[in-house]
């Protein structure tokens, strides 16, 4: 079957090569795993496969499986268990599993954008051998691993570390790790990873996120339950996102308010926003203007730019590790003052005016009739003199 499917595979392959250049479409396609080999036991699949010829576009693997029913031409199917699995996984042990019962393996790689083709084996676990009187005794399943440590290696790492069961009479191969975000109900976020060491670096995580993760150990037929759950994050690292919703709002012709909401993918806790502006866009970044605004607040006000001048903004925002990137640029246009009259003030202005009128007015009175009496009293004296 896997010859077949290897055939088809290639033909598959090349159709969408042709249809992908006659068609002009940059698609990038994912091809099936080759060489895919599956080791059927009583109650185990070991499944192994070497990466898709174009791997450098892979991001992790899928593995599927279900049991069929024993009427091939029924549609009735059992259900379908998915697992996701890292990039540089090759193989897999599938435990748990019904012996004489007709097995679907599908392994297919995937990326951020879209899933490839499946590389697919179909097969029958073993018979459980009955020989007279003495059945085959099923080995009993390894206890599970010990004194099992997680620490954060990276933003995108952990170092998982553990010892073997104290107690068991079952010859351990490999362990397998499972590995999920903390409190996740997605199946497709949980990844399992294989070791045959009792350790080992878990990689492609995401940065300042909690994980749950447990061990498993694995006997040669049957594998064992998995150990209670440890939990560790991820180390910070700066922001792989900019801040969002930048929004400009010209209070005056002298002022804007500057509002935005924190990245997507902040990346720890943001410690600071930086917002830079500028009336000539072409300026390069080190000339402009800059103001730093703690990673609490998402606004800020601009003060003393020009009236009537239109201006240019971006925001980015900084973690303790590092910057990240800013946001598209937005403009805003200051608008040109307005003339105002102020009531109060010319109120003041008016009655200070009429105040000093009337002062002047009283002086003026007040001069006038002195001088009059001064007229009146020499008047008379000469009169005196006369007679």
């Amino acid at each position: 079957s896997f010859k077949f499917f290897k055939e088809s595979s290639y033909t598959m392959r090349t159709f969408l090569q042709i249809r992908c250049f006659a068609f002009g479409l940059s698609v990038s396609v994912i091809f099936a795993p080759t060489e895919l080999k599956v080791k059927a036991r009583v109650k185990t699949l070991n499944v192994t496969w070497h990466p898709s010829p174009n791997h450098t576009l892979v991001s992790g693997y899928k593995l599927s499986y279900r049991e069929m029913e024993a009427d091939m031409k029924s549609s009735r199917e059992r259900s379908l268990h998915t697992i996701r699995l890292r990039k540089k996984a090759r193989s897999h042990l599938l435990t748990g599993l019904v012996a004489d019962r007709q097995y679907e393996v599908r392994v297919w790689a995937f990326n951020k954008h879209t899933d490839g083709a499946a590389a697919v084996w179909k097969g029958r676990t073993e018979r459980e051998d009955h020989r007279g009187s003495n059945p085959h005794i099923p080995h009993p399943p390894p206890l599970p691993p010990s004194s099992i440590q997680a620490a954060a290696n990276s933003s995108t790492s952990i170092w998982l570390r553990w010892e073997k069961p104290r107690f068991s009479n079952v010859r351990i191969i490999n362990y397998t790790v499972r590995c999920s975000p903390t409190g996740t109900s997605n199946t497709s976020l949980v990844s399992y990873h294989t070791s045959s060491a009792q350790e080992i670096l878990i990689g492609g995580l995401k940065p300042f996120t909690q994980y749950e993760l447990a061990v498993q150990s694995n006997g040669v037929d049957v594998g064992g339950p998995f150990s209670s759950t440890v939990e560790e994050s991820t180390l910070p690292d700066r922001p792989s996102t900019p801040p969002e919703e930048l929004q400009l709002n010209a209070l005056n012709s002298s002022s804007v308010l500057v509002s935005w909401r924190p990245p997507l993918e902040a990346n720890g806790i943001i410690s600071s926003y930086k917002v830079l502006y500028s009336c000539n866009l072409s300026d390069p970044e080190h000339m402009w203007n800059s103001l730093s605004q703690d990673g609490s607040i998402t606004s800020v006000k601009v003060h003393t730019l020009s009236a009537g001048t239109r201006y240019y903004f971006k925001v980015g925002a900084s973690t303790e590790v590092g910057s990240g990137p800013s946001s598209p640029v937005k403009d805003v246009q200051t608008p040109h003052p307005k003339y105002e009259v102020d009531i109060h003030a010319l109120t003041g202005i008016i009655i200070g005016v009429c105040l000093g009128l009337m002062c002047i007015l009283l002086c003026i009175c007040f001069s006038f009739r002195k001088s009059k009496s001064r007229y009146a009293d020499s008047a008379s004296n000469k009169c005196h003199r006369s007679c």
